[in-house]
């Protein structure tokens, strides 16, 4: 049995970015938690995950907010910065 070699934190954000961009094509440009990306790109929801996520952010790549959710913590959301990407519009027959 051979070893994967780990991705780098750069792969891991085109992983991110790829992520939003297939979401964009569904119309799908809500906020996503950083443990709905996590699975998303076939990681487990983790502090490593958030420190990219947040680096991201810092970056200008992605934009975040705090999501409040009733009885539950606040957690931060993030999706693609506008102008990152922009999903080509359907042809109208």
């Amino acid at each position: 049995m051979t070893r994967k070699k780990a991705l780098t934190n750069e792969e891991r954000e085109i992983l991110v970015i790829n992520w939003f961009q297939i979401r964009l094509q569904h119309d799908n440009d809500n906020y996503a938690a950083s443990y709905e990306i996590a699975h998303g790109i076939g990681m487990s929801p983790s502090s490593h995950v958030r420190r990219i996520l947040k680096g991201m952010e810092e970056k200008g790549m992605l934009e975040g907010i705090d999501m409040h959710q009733p009885g539950r913590w606040t957690s931060r959301g993030y999706r693609l910065k506008s102008g990152t990407f922009s999903r080509i519009p359907k042809e109208k027959r």
